[in-house]
């Protein structure tokens, strides 16, 4: 029985993120349903015939899906990429308006990690982010992305982002947090609150 594996870590997509995240397939006392559970989410086949492969067979897939991450370095993020034939751009925190921070601030990430990537990657043909129709509709809807991307941009893609935008929010929060320091300071100097 032939199963089709993913040839490089590039052939993983963001969807495959919850799988390699469990806890539960991590650790050296593996059962073999999780082994089944684990190689079903990385190829996309269906649990009854990943089940119906030999024993030996199934550790030799499970193993390779493991290696695919040796080598693997993370590098800064592509500042144009193309996914389904469409290209996209990527966001600079410190340009892009507020708009997008407050979108970045109210997003859950672990439950949509494609959202992240949506929110850091515009078509091309964009404006800026939030960009608006005569009507007030927003013209690329980032959730309409973020289906797209979870399925079809490559993992080594979304891991850059990913790292480059958690880089950046430790610069923000650090700039962020010397600046409320200022504004206390100033406080204290015109006599209000405490030292």
């Amino acid at each position: 029985m032939k199963i089709k594996v993913p040839k490089t870590i590039n052939d993983l997509r963001i969807k495959h993120i919850d799988i390699l995240n469990d806890e539960k397939y991590r650790g050296e006392d593996i059962d073999l349903d999780t082994i089944v559970n684990f190689v079903a989410g990385i190829t996309g086949e269906r649990l009854d015939k990943i089940k119906q492969v030999d024993k030996e067979d199934l550790y030799k897939v499970f193993y390779y899906c493991i290696d695919l991450f040796d080598g693997f370095k993370i590098t800064d993020p592509k500042k144009i990429i193309t996914i389904e034939g469409l290209d996209y751009k990527l966001v600079d925190p410190m340009k892009v308006g507020i708009g997008w921070h407050i979108d970045i601030s109210k997003s859950d990430f672990e439950k949509n990690p494609a959202l992240l990537a949506a929110s850091c990657y515009l078509p091309v043909q964009c404006k800026h982010y939030g960009e608006t129709d005569e009507y007030s509709n927003i013209k690329y809807p980032r959730f309409e992305r973020a289906e797209i991307f979870n399925n079809h941009m490559d993992l080594p893609t979304y891991l850059n982002v990913l790292t480059f935008f958690f880089l950046e929010s430790m610069k923000q929060m650090k700039r962020h947090t010397a600046f409320q320091k200022r504004e206390l300071r100033k406080i204290k100097v015109f006599g209000f609150g405490s030292n």
